[in-house]
């Protein structure tokens, strides 16, 4: 079975490399690099330097060319994260494409001691902190998680191998790159040697999200049911729910503190977001949907429609608007001769609207960026459409020009 090798040029894929170069054969691997352009020449470099190395030895070179600045805007997602969403996407493609039956990573030991406090920093669960593992379902594996970044580099300068440094690595412009820099030489200091102590940590984690994953499997065949996209969960209220409740609505983007939140008591008509799903609170139990993707929509014939998106909790038409409106931004009147079909979807890049109380429009972009709106909050809003202009941001505005008239007949639109 053949081997994709993910080679950025750098210490740790090169070394990775040399290995299953010699282990493996050269017939037998093939080498994956991605080209972001965020360094110029220097990325330019990199590039020139992995397929140079292909060339001599006869191995097989991919490359992949990205505009990484644009494809973060156009993926609304920041650049590092949409950087390893492009890299894997297109590796798995690669995978199908030439019949690789493995992907391997330089992921080594200190990127796994980084990986467990980032994701300590974010609330992960046992799974998040026991680091960086082998990943059987997807076929990908880590060769050098037994080697720390001494034993490589030693591997490294022991036989020779060329790699290229990496500028942006000695920044602390990202979280893992402070843990490197900053933190762990801090943790050395307190302790030296600690990361002994971590990689045991790491390893009773991972048992004990073995075991947690018994529980949750168990607590999934009793509490679960699917009907097509619909993911019902009937919650029990018993000690420790939160952490299988995490588990199961984890693989759809929601955190941990999110679960913790939306199961607290009191909370029936509650909702939490991911950028993907929509998680609602009621009658004691949790219903997942999937939000609307980018490139969908609804599309809405009759009021009673409403009741089929879970994120307007009621829809309802009032013989006389109130003279004075609600302020709830979660509450929209709209003027009743509105004519059907509405639609509703995720704003887009150049929608606009007039926002009410103002003279002129303004885009989407701009009046989300006004209200200090981070990356996962934009990705969630949706925008009502009615006789093809934006009628409500949903939650946030309505339009000047679809508002209701107090006195009136208008629709009263209430957000769960």
């Amino acid at each position: 079975m053949t081997t994709l090798i993910a080679v950025s040029g750098g210490l740790d894929s090169m070394v990775l490399l040399h290995r299953l170069q010699f282990e493996h054969g050269v017939g037998r691997i093939g080498v994956a690099h991605v080209n972001y352009g965020l360094r110029g020449e220097e990325s330019d470099g990199d590039e020139a330097h992995v397929r140079d190395y292909c060339s001599s030895h006869g191995i097989r070179f991919h490359v992949k060319r990205v505009e990484m600045e644009k494809e973060s805007e156009a993926r609304s997602e920041g650049v590092q994260e949409a950087a390893r969403n492009v890299r894997y996407e297109w590796f798995f493609d690669l995978m199908e494409e030439y019949n690789y039956g493995y992907l391997a990573i330089a992921h080594h030991s200190d990127d796994a001691i980084e990986t467990f406090f980032i994701n300590l920093l974010r609330g992960s669960g046992p799974e998040g902190l026991s680091g960086i593992q082998e990943d059987e379902e997807r076929s990908i594996i880590r060769p050098l998680l037994d080697m720390d970044k001494v034993a490589i580099r030693s591997y490294a300068e022991e036989h020779g191998i060329q790699w290229r440094k990496d500028s942006s690595n000695d920044k602390p412009d990202y979280l893992r790159n402070r843990i490197r820099l900053e933190l762990l030489p801090l943790l050395n200091e307190l302790r030296p040697g600690f990361d002994k102590a971590m990689r045991r940590n790491m390893k009773i984690q991972c048992e004990l999200a073995g075991i947690l994953d018994t529980r949750v499997e168990a607590y999934r065949e009793t509490q679960v049911s699917k009907e097509n996209e619909r993911l019902r969960i009937v919650t029990t209220g018993e000690q420790g729910e939160a952490s299988l409740l995490h588990q199961i609505l984890r693989p759809y983007g929601f955190s941990t503190t999110q679960v913790w939140d939306i199961t607290e008591p009191g909370q029936s008509g509650r909702q939490i977001f991911s950028t993907s799903h929509i998680v609602t609170s009621h009658r004691g139990s949790l219903i997942l949907d999937p939000l609307v993707s980018a490139d969908e929509q609804v599309v809405i014939s009759s009021i009673e429609e409403f009741e089929n998106y879970p994120v307007i909790q009621r829809a309802e038409l009032l013989s006389e608007a109130p003279q004075d409106f609600d302020p709830d931004p979660k509450i929209a009147h709209l003027d009743a001769d509105l004519p059907f079909p509405w639609t509703l979807r995720p704003w887009r890049a150049g929608d606009r609207f007039q926002p009410l109380g103002m003279q002129g429009t303004k885009t989407i972009s701009d009046f989300l960026t006004d209200l200090q709106m981070d990356r996962v909050q934009k990705a969630q809003t949706l925008v009502l459409i009615i006789e093809g202009r934006i009628a409500w941001v949903l939650g946030l505005r309505i339009s000047e020009g679809h508002k209701a008239i107090a006195g009136r007949p208008c629709w009263r639109l209430t957000l769960a």
